[in-house]
């Protein structure tokens, strides 16, 4: 029952990810753009910085829950890849539930009232004088943040198959 609640959740952290991380495209298009404009022609254009940041906070947020469910984040392994599969989950489990999970649960809460008082009173970017919306921007923050912890409960559950179903003693990978 719990594998198919993970995989699921991993289809969907996965299928997002995948998709946001098309946006790499017109990030790259409008800074080639952006730099083109400034240097050959020299007209820097008004939008540029902020399509920059947006572009890339939404492709790094969203990467985030993808990535954890990759399990391709950064870890600081020296005394951790000797201990047990078991012992590992363990760990692992606790980080998630202690440590991992009420940090992003709030900033997923957060982000998501942001997101609906930008929508609420029009937020427009005060960074430049393009003066974007910032309502996708502030959309990007809270499904990133909400993916993320939604991939943290798959890991708990990952982890929590693995602490119960793997015999005591035995190394795995």
């Amino acid at each position: 029952m719990g594998n198919k609640w993970v995989s699921r959740i991993e289809t969907v952290t996965k299928t997002i990810g995948k998709l946001f991380a098309w946006l790499i495209v017109p990030l790259v298009l409008s800074l080639c753009y952006e730099v083109s404009a400034r240097y050959l022609l020299k007209k820097p254009t008004i939008w540029a910085f902020d399509i920059t940041y947006m572009l890339m906070s939404a492709i790094f947020l969203i990467a985030g829950g993808y990535t954890l469910a990759e399990n391709k984040h950064i870890k600081i392994d020296f005394l951790y890849l000797k201990f047990s599969t078991r012992t590992k989950a363990i760990i692992d489990s606790l980080g998630f539930i202690f440590m991992f999970l009420p940090v992003i649960s709030i900033l997923a809460y957060f982000s998501v009232w942001k997101f609906i008082e930008s929508i609420q009173v029009r937020e427009l970017s005060d960074m430049t004088p393009w003066h974007p919306h910032m309502g996708p921007f502030r959309a990007s923050m809270a499904i990133g943040f909400i993916l993320l912890a939604i991939q943290g409960i798959a890991e708990i559950m990952k982890n929590m198959i693995l602490i119960f179903e793997q015999p005591r003693g035995e190394k795995g990978e």
